[in-house]
């Protein structure tokens, strides 16, 4: 009977190897399949140890296509691309119809930013498997959205961003993996289809309930859509999580600056302002907020205004606040100055003009 460190393979008892690294890796019996011994160290991370395993049986094993998969996989976890892809390949070569294969190329090549060559994998795997993955999904739409944003071709980007928005409402359809979820409310986003935004991002929190960066995001897209109660509540949730989460901060601060409770507004954008002092959209509320005052501070509403202007020089809603700031103090040449480039920015608002 073998004890609790100990099994039986083939008939052989075979001691478990362990963390220490006094250990000496285990002989085994020629022809013995050692697969399962090399997902182990893979798995614990001990790649010397793996490395050690597949160099030793990699030319006297049957099949060595798994020897060759994991060592890639190694070869690409320690920054190795090009020796990674070789030793993929050859496991594709002994097995042209392995499908998990195909996406580490895939995943290989889009690491080395060899992003058509991936997209060519990733739909060769697609073709190949027999049902739809999640992860070639994702990545085939990963890849037509970066295409698309490079494209020069409006009609031929307006494509593959339509197409890219398919593959990654496949990939929520099939899968679990968060950044799909993100990428695709990030697509309805740009669609300024706000509600089916919230409905994936909120779909998404099911899945990292406290992710910062999706809370934030669901709460600046209940804003787009003027529902400011339901917004105010998930960044109350952003800043009790992260207190230093600049977008959830100023978005707190617009809402309370909404509100009119100004201090409590100024308070939150003082707070960004410490640690990410060049935010345009900062300057401009704060500007409105010294504006907004009982007491109106316009000298330090200008100042802040200007601020955010320097920043972000065509930042029209900088330049047409501060052009009614200076009407306000009856600097009508300095407004005049103001409107003129906030009216050639945006033509089409008519107060501008």
């Amino acid at each position: 009977m073998a004890s609790a460190d100990e099994i039986i393979v083939n008939g052989q008892v075979i001691t478990l190897p362990t963390l220490e690294v006094v250990k000496a890796v285990p002989i085994m019996a020629a022809g013995t399949n050692i697969d399962w011994l090399v997902h182990l160290y893979y798995a614990r991370r001990d790649f010397i140890r793996c490395r050690i395993i597949i160099d030793r049986e990699l030319y006297r094993s049957l099949n060595p296509e798994y020897l060759y998969y994991v060592k890639g996989l190694i070869d690409r976890e320690e920054g190795n691309s090009i020796e990674a892809l070789r030793n993929l390949q050859k496991a594709l070569d002994l097995n042209s119809k392995n499908i998990e294969t195909y996406k580490e190329i895939g995943k290989t090549l889009f690491i080395m930013g060899r992003f058509n060559q991936a997209l060519s994998i990733f739909r060769e795997a697609e073709e190949l498997s027999p049902r739809q993955d999640h992860e070639i999904c994702h990545f085939i739409g990963e890849l037509l959205h970066r295409s698309a944003a490079a494209c020069n071709q409006f009609a031929l980007a307006r494509q593959e961003e339509a197409e890219a928005k398919v593959y990654f409402e496949k990939a929520v359809q099939s899968g679990k993996k968060l950044e799909s979820f993100q990428r695709l409310g990030e697509i309805l986003r740009k669609e300024k289809d706000y509600s089916k935004a919230i409905e994936v991002l909120e779909n998404c929190l099911l899945l990292s309930p406290e992710n910062i960066e999706v809370l934030t995001e669901i709460g600046v897209l209940y804003l787009k859509i003027n529902e400011t109660q339901k917004a105010f509540d998930r960044l109350s949730e952003v800043i009790n999580l992260d207190k230093k989460c600049s977008k959830g901060l100023l978005a707190y601060g617009a809402i309370l600056q909404s509100r009119n409770d100004i201090d409590g507004a100024l308070g939150k954008y003082q707070e960004i302002a410490a640690t990410e002092p060049d935010i345009p959209e900062l300057w401009n509320n704060i500007g409105l907020c010294f504006f907004k005052k009982k007491q109106q501070k316009i000298i330090a509403a200008i100042s802040s205004l200007r601020k955010s202007i320097w920043l972000s020089p065509l930042n029209y809603n900088a330049l047409y606040n501060l052009s009614l700031i200076y009407i306000t103090a009856q600097q009508y040449a300095s407004a005049l100055n103001a409107l003129s480039p906030s009216s050639n920015l945006r033509k089409q608002i008519p107060s501008s003009i």
